[in-house]
Parts: C-alpha cells; sequence; structure tokens
C-alpha cells in the first residue's frame, strides 16, 4: 500500500496557512484581549482542537502571526537597498514607496502594532529583536551614502535614523489616523484610496524635499 506523504503534507499546510490567516484576521480586529481561538478555528474551517493541536496557545499563534508581520514590515522599509546599483535618492524614493504600499496592504497593522504594545510593553522586545542588526546594518550603509552626496553638494545634511524616523513617521499617520482624517478629508477626497494614494505621493516629494539640495 502506498501512502501519499505529499497529499498529507499538503493538507496540513493548507490548514496551518488557514489557522494563520484566520488568527491574522482576528488579532488585527479585536486584539490579543479580545480574540477567541474558538472563533479563529470557525473562521479558518478547523476544529478548536485541531487547532490547539498545531499552536498549542492562543501566545503561541499570536506571536508567529505578530513576528511574520514585523518582519515583512520591517523588510518593505529596507528592500530598496538591495538594489546596488540605483542612485541613493531613487532609493530613498523606493524605500518610502516600498513602506507605504505594504501599509497599505495591510492598513489596519499600524493601528494593531501601536495598540498592543500599549497594552503590552513586553512585546518591544520582540520588534527590537527583529529589526535591531538589520537596523544598524542600514544606517551605517544609508549615513556613508549620504555624507558622499553631501560632500558632493547634492544633499542637505541629516543623519540616518532621523531620515528613517521621518519615513516612518510621515508614512504610518495617515493609516493609524485615516478613520479621523477621513471624516475631514472627505470634501476633498471621494474614497479612502484616492486619500492615500495622493498621501503616497506627498510623502515622497516632501522626504526628498527635505534632502535634496535646491538647485536653481
Amino acid at each position: 500500500m502506498i501512502i501519499n506523504n505529499d497529499k498529507e503534507e499538503n493538507t496540513e499546510h493548507n490548514k496551518q496557512t488557514a489557522i494563520l490567516h484566520a488568527a491574522e484576521e482576528e488579532f488585527m480586529e479585536k486584539g490579543f484581549d479580545g480574540a477567541k481561538t474558538t472563533a479563529i478555528a470557525a473562521k479558518a474551517g478547523v476544529t478548536h482542537a485541531m487547532l490547539h493541536y498545531y499552536y498549542r496557545t492562543k501566545a503561541n499563534l499570536f506571536e508567529q502571526v505578530f513576528n511574520e508581520k514585523i518582519s515583512l514590515m520591517a523588510q518593505s522599509f529596507v528592500s530598496a537597498f538591495v538594489e546596488e546599483d540605483m542612485p541613493l535618492c531613487q532609493k530613498i524614493q523606493k524605500m518610502i514607496e516600498n513602506q507605504f504600499d505594504f501599509l497599505n496592504q495591510n492598513r489596519d497593522l499600524p493601528r494593531f502594532v501601536v495598540n498592543e504594545l500599549i497594552s503590552k510593553p513586553e512585546r518591544r522586545e520582540l520588534i527590537i529583536h527583529k529589526v535591531k542588526s538589520m537596523a544598524k546594518q542600514i544606517l551605517t550603509r544609508l549615513q556613508s551614502e549620504i555624507d558622499k552626496h553631501v560632500e558632493e553638494g547634492s544633499f542637505l545634511p541629516i543623519r540616518a535614523i532621523d531620515l528613517m524616523v521621518d519615513i516612518a513617521s510621515i508614512n504610518v499617520f495617515p493609516f493609524i489616523a485615516l478613520p479621523i482624517v477621513m471624516t475631514i478629508a472627505d470634501s476633498f477626497y471621494t474614497t479612502e484610496d484616492e486619500f492615500l494614494m495622493a498621501k503616497r505621493t506627498e510623502n515622497v516629494k516632501v522626504i526628498l524635499n527635505r534632502i535634496l539640495v535646491n538647485k536653481s
């Protein structure tokens, strides 16, 4: 008798993936404290016992979802720097756009992360662990490139860490404040998508105007 192990492995993988997707939806909507594993199991189409079999506890499931999202968010921020031959100005523009696009695809994530860090400050260690080594490496390279352009007269002086914080701040805020902003901006923008695409363009202009020397 031949057992199709590949089919069984795919089935197991599909179940785990369905649980993770359902957990992400539940956690984003209700936070860790409000999320229920019974609701996650129901959304995933599995039994509660099966969810427990794969992930044991709600905390384990949350940590996997949280870690994955933080990793993806960090990666979106620094992915532009794998383009070795790209001019620095274009790298910075791509950095802004990549992070904004990731946040646009995960609109509830900024509010979710802020809420969880406020309610559970110990979760800061998860973020620090994920981004610290990557950030230091990127900041060192970025500062070196900035300094070179400052010497050449094309960039205004700025610390790499200040630039990264500026980009994160200007990109993240629209998503944190989106429900409130749209009650004010609805006379200027008909949809959230229209507003966010305008902010994406505006954010690039604001950051580049901060760092580029005006030659006119």
